[in-house]
């Protein structure tokens, strides 16, 4: 029998997805997955720290 995963379990997972690059004048743009945006309680007009070196880091307020 599989065991079943917990919410508390699924919200430790990574996120992971492809996403596409949008360019907007010399601006490039990535949108964030809805689901880390959920788990984080992420709202619009709010500032989030990024960490990058060869990765990219999205810091939500609650890993701080």
């Amino acid at each position: 029998m599989r065991k079943r995963k917990t919410k508390t379990n699924r919200e430790r997972e990574p996120v992971t997805e492809n996403r596409r690059i949008i360019q907007i004048g010399h601006s490039f743009y990535l949108n964030l997955p809805l689901e880390f945006v959920a788990r984080n309680n992420i709202k619009p007009g709010q500032k989030v720290p990024i960490t990058c070196d060869h990765l990219l880091k999205v810091i939500p307020h609650a890993e701080r």
